[in-house]
């Protein structure tokens, strides 16, 4: 009970801190199978300010890194927003490692992230702002449970 607790306290705590007005919300999560590397799932959330869902997605992946899923769960939400025309976008993620890549705090070393890397700079063309936040996994429940639906 203790964790249920903790994680709702740490959701409110980012609801009432991390809200940007005008600002859509998106949650991504990659993941693998039993092992890394293996077979991947990912998961996204698009939100609108007032927190209504208006898309979502859950795909398998063949097999790869955490890594890799995590990156290409980015990409699909980034692809949902520009379908959806958003142009105010704050992105919700549980991977530091990708989100600090995102934010220039990390380069990203490995060749085969590198060109997924390169597609998200082309994506976030078509959104004029875009903020990322790094989460705790308790509040990336929703992206966490599409990505791992599809195994």
């Amino acid at each position: 009970m203790h964790a249920k607790v903790r994680a709702l306290a740490l959701k409110i705590c980012y609801t009432v801190f991390m809200s940007y007005e005008g600002y859509f919300s998106g949650w991504f999560d990659g993941a693998t199978e039993y092992t890394n590397p293996g077979r991947m799932g990912i998961g996204c959330v698009l939100k609108t300010e007032s927190g209504q869902i208006v898309a979502t997605d859950s795909i398998a992946l063949g097999y790869g890194t955490s890594n890799i899923a995590e990156w290409r769960a980015l990409l699909r939400l980034l692809e949902l927003a520009i379908d959806l025309k958003v142009k105010k976008l704050v992105v919700y993620g549980d991977s530091q490692l990708v989100i600090n890549q995102c934010t220039g705090k990390n380069k990203v070393k490995k060749e085969h992230l590198q060109s997924l890397k390169m597609i998200h700079d082309s994506l976030v063309e078509n959104i004029e702002r875009i903020i990322y936040v790094w989460i705790p996994r308790e509040l990336n429940e929703e992206a966490d449970e599409l990505s791992t639906m599809c195994f």
